[in-house]
């Protein structure tokens, strides 16, 4: 079973969520839809925008990058996903296997 660490951001890329999960559609898309178990249905979350994800086959090592990106500043964290998606496109469809 894969585990995946994932970024998320809103559309002017100023907040950011990062999340660690084991299905990452399904979680992608409770982002999009701001509905999940955790958060009810009026999450103050505005992060709808996938823009990075990585792919562990240990849970504990996902953990443990998802706690690094955390901790990454600003510019750390920029540099990280720029060097993945320069555009800060939205990866969804990449991820649901529908790329343009």
């Amino acid at each position: 079973m894969m585990v995946h660490v994932y970024v998320m951001t809103d559309e002017g890329n100023k907040q950011f969520f990062v999340g660690v999960t084991n299905d990452i559609i399904r979680k992608i898309a409770q982002h999009k839809s701001r509905v999940s178990e955790e958060w009810g249905t009026d999450s103050q979350y505005t992060a709808n925008k996938l823009v990075y994800y990585m792919a562990f086959e240990n849970e504990i090592e996902a953990k443990n990058r998802a706690r690094e990106i955390r901790f990454l500043n600003e510019f750390q964290r920029a540099k990280l996903i720029y060097s993945h998606n320069p555009e800060y496109k939205d990866l969804y469809k990449k991820v649901c296997g529908q790329e343009d």
